[in-house]
């Protein structure tokens, strides 16, 4: 099974560089907020990935979990 991760952004807003593992992190960082579905994908990212990153605990307030459909 292969379960993509893709990032979006408002129209007309530059595309963030997220080329690194460092520009991810001031990416998420800057971030208003940071929605996820509540797909597979969602779940990784909001149990496991986030988990792992060093600085998850600066971005928790920023999530948001959307619906599937």
């Amino acid at each position: 099974m292969r379960s993509s991760i893709v990032m979006v952004v408002r129209a007309g807003a530059p595309k963030p560089d997220i080329g690194s593992a460092d520009t991810l992190e001031r990416t998420l960082l800057a971030a208003k907020s940071i929605a996820y579905s509540a797909s597979a994908s969602g779940v990784y990212l909001s149990g496991e990935m986030f988990a792992r990153l060093c600085f998850a605990d600066q971005i928790k307030d920023k999530w948001i979990a959307g619906s599937t459909g």
